[in-house]
């Protein structure tokens, strides 16, 4: 996701000669907001990606690999749940069952 000064300088580079700067200050505090409305960030320790369980377990491959390469890796989940709870484990449980 996009910090505020990162919305700013998009905003400021692609329409900053025909806006002032209070409005282009005003229009990243909105985008920003509701950018961030929704989604909250998760903060990646080892000690809790060790112990991840998934049935797409090529995404915390992806994320070992890329903070090994030295990339930095911000990952975020929404603040409200978009499925049931214990979703994953039903569909893992179904896929053994098979």
């Amino acid at each position: 996701m996009l910090e505020k000064k990162d919305i700013l300088q998009i905003l400021s580079e692609h329409i900053g000669e025909y806006v002032d700067e209070m409005t282009l200050q005003r229009t990243a505090d909105a985008l920003f907001n509701a950018l961030t409305a929704d989604w909250e960030p998760v903060h990646i320790r080892d000690e809790e990606m060790g112990y991840t369980i998934s049935n797409e377990l090529i995404d915390v491959c992806l994320i070992d690999r890329l903070l090994n390469e030295g990339y930095e890796v911000r990952i975020f989940k929404s603040k409200k749940p978009v499925r049931e709870k214990g979703y994953l484990d039903k569909k893992y449980q179904e896929y053994l069952t098979k």
